[in-house]
């Protein structure tokens, strides 16, 4: 397919600025990676971002029929915040923001314009949002293997897992996972 050769090209060429954009932001580059446009890079200093081997990040809006309505965004919002994605997974104008820590395990898949957050931006009250405008709640989110999160989905803290996948042992405190094979 045509449209599929330009793509790669273009991919190519943008590939030098692209890996520069990820050592800017102290973000280590990985093995076999495929990044389709600049995603959004947001790292706040102390925190840590950990993309897995095998990654694909698709960005410009001609690099799926879903037409994206926005760039990857990879955020971390405090400096103790962790956003750890597993091998082999792949996102398409995904936003991904964490002020505590977001888990993706490996093979997971999240489509076209979905979002996954950890926390509220500011307190849900208007006495704590005077008291202290950034200081909403926050709770890790984990997402085990194998999943698929569907496009436009919403994924937030005060998720609940449902579904049949075992929970898994490794959550810890989360209010939000998924086990292997769910999709939401």
């Amino acid at each position: 397919m045509p449209w599929t050769a330009r793509l790669e090209l273009r991919r190519r060429v943008a590939w030098p600025l692209v890996r520069a954009q990820f050592a800017w932001h102290g973000v280590a580059w990985g093995a076999d990676w495929k990044i389709f446009g600049r995603p959004i890079i947001q790292r706040h200093r102390g925190s840590r971002i950990a993309l897995g081997d095998g990654l694909t990040l698709r960005s410009w809006p001609r690099s799926h029929p879903l037409a994206l309505t926005a760039p990857v965004v990879l955020s971390t919002r405090r400096a103790d915040a962790v956003l750890k994605i597993g091998e082999d997974c792949g996102f398409t104008g995904t936003t991904l923001v964490a002020a505590d820590r977001i888990t993706i395990g490996d093979r997971v898949l999240v489509g076209g314009n979905a979002s996954i957050v950890d926390f509220d931006f500011h307190p849900l009250t208007p006495e704590g949002r005077a008291e202290n405008i950034n200081a909403g709640a926050t709770a890790p989110i984990l997402i085990g293997d194998d999943v698929f999160v569907e496009m436009g989905a919403l994924v937030m803290r005060k998720l609940r897992r449902r579904g049949r996948a075992p929970q898994r042992r490794d959550a810890g405190r989360a209010e939000s996972s998924y086990g292997g094979g769910e999709s939401r």
